[in-house]
């Protein structure tokens, strides 16, 4: 299981999140398609995603968006996206 949160950042803290979760493995498409909702949800646009972006998705689990990564002004310092890969518990029966 994949939980994503979407948080706003305002003056160093959290002013808006959202939260998806999905069944399917972790990819760029699934990443971008739950950045799109997360954005729709928290009602700002998409952000640019640049290739360092998919990087630090793919590798860190971490992703943030400054204003300079949006086409138009946003009234926020930046827009984190968190991914947490919940590993397969085993039973030590």
């Amino acid at each position: 299981m994949v939980k994503i949160w979407g948080n706003i950042i305002r003056k160093n803290k959290i002013s808006a999140s959202s939260f998806l979760s999905s069944d399917q493995e972790p990819d760029i498409e699934m990443l971008l398609s739950a950045i799109q909702h997360l954005c729709a949800d928290l009602d700002i646009e998409m952000p640019v995603i640049l290739n360092k972006h998919k990087i630090d998705m793919m590798n860190f689990n971490l992703v943030r968006f400054i204003p300079s990564d949006f086409m138009e002004k946003v009234d926020f310092q930046r827009f984190e996206i968190e991914i947490f890969i919940e590993k397969d518990k085993v039973s030590n029966l």
